[in-house]
């Protein structure tokens, strides 16, 4: 893609240009899935990822190929080599270079013509079933894009999971998407090569093609929050920035840049607040001083992220966040059994002790010991 511009605009007649109102309505009633899996030295949970996409209960040739895009070096791709042997559906797709995840998220948009194409990081774990509930809810004639529940593995109990649980029951409430997103492919030509906020950029695409975007309770996905300051920053710094760019180029602000968000922010993070403090069990007093940190550390993020934006620019390619991967392991926050993965739990509650998901051992899900 060019530019961000130009994703908007595949018919070259106008940013909001004509839309094939029928072929929208042909894949209501869809016949294939393809998923994107994106990947970059992700030996620790690419297995736990692929089990779970095909433990779903969606089966061909609906859920016909699952691509993983992947310029991993670690033992990753050895991994998906594997799987593939025994699954035809899934295939690696090896990447000479790290160009970023919006590139990687073109190329399997040139290479798919499913009617619905669902896109996911190789750090995060779809439960089982999420896939599932994310293309029924495309059903919906005016639903372009469905977008999963993220629920933390983070244990609330400290200061950085309590801020993950926070933070995402946050964007849960203002139907901001992330992680895992299903679409219409025929509503998405492709999204801009430079964005590092791929989910945010489709919506845009999808609302100005006049589909909304939903968020699903029931597509839940696993993932692992930041669990230091080093790395809260380093992330959330440049989520921002995405976002202030997104709204530059394109006048498209998520939710939570929003006026209507921003006036009620103090509000709704002390209700968050509250409920993951209800929750986790955290005494009142510790969550009220969290919650004053955490927003000390939201703003001076965001700050960080504008003044990167002014200095460098956008970047496209980042550095991972360490603490943030594998939502499947032990040590950091301290993971045990408890909730089984696959069972319906109220929508990012706070307590997540996932079990290891249908078909990964103890050992593969890092749960042992």
């Amino acid at each position: 893609m060019a530019s961000a511009r130009a994703a908007l605009d595949p018919t070259g007649r106008g940013r909001r240009g004509p839309f094939p109102v029928l072929a929208v309505e042909q894949v209501a009633r869809r016949t294939t899935v393809d998923v994107g899996v994106f990947a970059h030295n992700e030996a620790a949970n690419i297995r736990n990822v692929l089990l779970s996409l095909m433990a779903q209960r969606i089966v061909p040739p609906k859920l016909r190929r699952v691509l993983v895009f992947s310029s991993s070096y670690d033992g990753t791709n050895e991994i998906v080599d594997d799987l593939a042997r025994g699954d035809g559906r899934i295939a690696l797709v090896r990447e000479r270079t790290r160009d970023g995840k919006a590139a990687s998220v073109n190329r399997f948009l040139k290479s798919s013509d499913a009617d619905i194409c669902v896109v996911l990081s190789a750090d995060v774990v779809p439960d089982i079933g999420a896939v599932d509930a994310l293309v029924e809810a495309l059903d919906d004639p005016e639903v372009g894009l469905a977008g999963a529940t993220v629920v933390p593995t983070n244990r609330a109990e400290t200061f950085f999971g309590y801020v993950s649980h926070l933070l995402w029951g946050l964007h849960g409430r203002f139907g901001k998407v992330g992680e895992m997103i299903a679409f219409r492919r025929c509503l998405v030509p492709g999204i801009a090569d430079t964005t590092s906020v791929d989910e945010a950029f489709v919506q845009v695409v999808v609302s100005r093609k006049g589909k909304r975007a939903t968020c699903v309770p029931d597509a839940i996905v696993w993932n692992r929050g930041p669990g230091n300051i080093s790395d809260f920053m380093r992330q959330r710094s440049r989520i921002f920035a995405g976002h202030m760019k997104l709204a530059a180029e394109l006048g498209a602000k998520v939710p939570t840049m929003d006026y209507d968000f921003c006036k009620d922010a103090v509000r709704l993070a002390v209700q968050e607040s509250d409920r993951v403090r209800r929750r986790s069990g955290i005494p009142a007093w510790k969550a009220a001083a969290w919650l004053v940190l955490a927003g000390f550390l939201e703003a001076a993020a965001r700050v960080e992220g504008v003044l990167a934006l002014v200095t460098s620019g956008e970047q496209t390619v980042w550095k991972q966040v360490p603490s943030g991967r594998s939502p499947f392991r032990t040590g950091g926050s301290g993971l045990s059994g408890g909730a089984q993965t696959g069972t319906r739990g109220p929508a990012n509650y706070a307590m997540a002790r996932p079990s290891p998901i249908i078909g990964v051992t103890a050992a593969d899900a890092g749960l042992s010991g």
